[in-house]
């Protein structure tokens, strides 16, 4: 209904990357990750996201740039 609200975009890339749907899955992030940038500091510790860890699509949408 909230186009801005983050948290649905988020728990979809959570829910597909537990389903092992990664492309999906980054999708999701990449467009969480677009309307919050906080949400990179989640997505690097969320268990959720495990099966996420060492792909390139999803370091790149969590990468920090200094």
């Amino acid at each position: 209904l909230d186009p801005e609200y983050v948290d649905p975009y988020y728990n979809l890339a959570c829910l597909y990357a537990i389903k092992g749907e990664a492309e999906k899955s980054l999708g999701h992030l990449k467009t969480a990750v677009s309307l919050d940038q906080s949400v990179k500091d989640w997505a690097r510790n969320d268990r959720d996201l495990q099966n996420l860890r060492g792909v390139p699509g999803f370091e790149e949408i969590i990468k920090t740039v200094k």
